[in-house]
């Protein structure tokens, strides 16, 4: 992982060196684009790529490119969905969750998923003007810690937990922020750890 990161620092000097410092959110979508391609999220990571590249060639060529935007938005959408309906990046369609892992997609809809698992790990949330809601409540952690990975574009997380679990964030909200409504107890053996980014989006934490 350390090489993965290692090629994005580099990457990104080259970049900077090529067009210059001022396309600095160019450079921050196309950084946090190639983070989540690191992570695994390979939908949004292609997203925000897409979305960085783009408005770099436009710097580079000096051309009005921006009218092909939302063409080419409404193009990416729609092979989205094509992929979609193959079943890859797909959601699954109970409410009710068994698994011991979570990975949910949202993409201009919303998902409720009710996790019964009672060895439960980690969940990877992923919401593009869209939103996820996940109820721990009636779910058991297979250790100290869930791990919540999560990722918003224009698009939020719920998650609710029991009364008493702790909650701990490392989120890089970029015009977002996670907002934390537990009646958390810091003596608690359980820990719901959230890490991610959130780009104009937000996470609810409640009981």
């Amino acid at each position: 992982m350390s090489n993965v990161f290692g090629g994005i620092i580099l990457i990104t000097i080259g970049i900077s060196l090529l067009v210059g410092f001022g396309s600095f959110w160019s450079l921050i979508l196309f950084i946090i684009g190639l983070f989540l391609l690191a992570k695994r999220k390979p939908v949004a990571g292609f997203i925000l790529l897409f979305l960085g590249i783009f408005f770099i060639l436009s710097d580079i060529l000096e051309a009005d490119i921006e009218q092909y935007f939302f063409p080419l938005i409404i193009i990416l959408v729609g092979l989205i969905l094509m992929v979609r309906s193959f079943g890859l990046f797909k959601t699954p369609i109970s409410k009710h969750h068994e698994g011991d892992t979570l990975d949910d997609f949202a993409f201009f809809f919303g998902n409720e998923r009710k996790i019964k698992s009672q060895n439960f790990k980690k969940a990877s949330l992923t919401a593009i003007f869209g939103g996820n809601n996940i109820d721990l409540r009636e779910a058991k952690p297979a250790g100290d810690t869930i791990n919540i990975d999560t990722f918003s574009l224009f698009g939020g997380n719920e998650i609710i937990i029991p009364k008493g679990w702790k909650v701990k964030s490392s989120v890089l909200p970029l015009f977002g922020g996670v907002e934390d409504k537990t009646d958390s107890n810091s003596d608690s053996s359980v820990t719901v750890l959230i890490e991610g980014v959130m780009i104009f989006g937000g996470i609810d934490v409640k009981n």
